[in-house]
């Protein structure tokens, strides 16, 4: 391992009056988080959303038939199966996040197991997986990973999040970038590291059938529109119009410049 001094803050704190911490100026001003929710063990964590890869992928199961004298063999769609792979840092500017940052991606890992009924008899306990205890989550990433039927306006994953299964859930603790010992010098025994990246797999799935609807009323078909909604973005109706900047500086601008100027560094960091 290398040299274990953490590094250092992405602002400059000898100004304490310009300096904002990033990490909870992307979480409190910006609402850029990753809100997870198990529905099975009724419990949430959020991480910072320091995104560094994020793909979605539609795999059309398609059924195919060959016949004898055609030219191409006949296909016919099966279902359409949704993949979300994502790549987050986990990053911590001091002790109290790192550990923050460990209790989260350690319940993440508590959330993978499934729901149990315990019962003791003759003295001994057993336990059964439970009916309905396989790990679900609801996920809430922005407008990316939103339930169908949100309008997009932003809420937690316990209310809006996009219903589904993780998969291959797996993370590094980077000990090159420095770890953070509790308790200073003398400490606990304790470590927490500063930076850790996390990447797994999202399997979503739909209580109702995604799909064009067409309703048919006395002999006429009318299109209603795809269903639900928000597959598999929230796009807004109207974009925001900017308004005119005054020019003037006050405390107000200045501490949101700030900020935002924290938050950029942070992000371009994350590669």
């Amino acid at each position: 391992m290398a040299d274990q001094s953490p590094t250092k803050p992405a602002v400059d704190t000898t100004n304490l009056d310009a300096y904002v911490n990033p990490i909870q100026a992307m979480v409190t001003h910006e609402k850029l988080v990753l809100d997870i929710y198990s529905m099975t063990a009724r419990k949430g964590i959020a991480f910072p959303a320091l995104i560094k890869s994020y793909q979605d992928s539609f795999s059309t199961n398609l059924e195919t038939v060959t016949f004898v004298g055609h030219p191409e063999p006949l296909r016919k769609a099966k279902s359409t199966e949704r993949t979300i792979a994502i790549t987050i840092a986990v990053v911590a500017q001091d002790v109290h996040e790192a550990k923050k940052n460990l209790t989260n991606v350690k319940h993440l890992v508590q959330m993978l197991y499934p729901a149990m009924d315990q019962k003791t008899s003759m003295g001994v306990k057993q336990r059964y997986v439970r009916v309905g205890g396989d790990p679900i989550f609801k996920i809430r990433f922005q407008n990316f990973m939103v339930s169908g039927e949100s309008s997009g306006k932003l809420s937690s994953a316990k209310r809006s999040g996009l219903k589904g299964y993780i998969d291959g859930l797996s993370y590094t603790m980077d000990f090159d970038s420095g770890v953070f010992p509790e308790g200073g010098k003398a400490g606990t025994g304790m470590l927490y590291p500063q930076n850790i990246e996390l990447s797994f797999s999202y399997y979503p799935f739909h209580e109702t059938a995604p799909g064009w609807v067409f309703n048919t009323d006395e002999g006429k078909t009318l299109r209603q529109g795809f269903s639900p909604r928000s597959l598999p973005y929230a796009v807004g109706k109207k974009e925001a119009t900017p308004k005119p900047s005054s020019g003037k500086k006050n405390s107000a601008n200045v501490a949101d410049a700030n900020t935002q100027a924290a938050i950029n560094e942070v992000l371009n960091n994350v590669k």
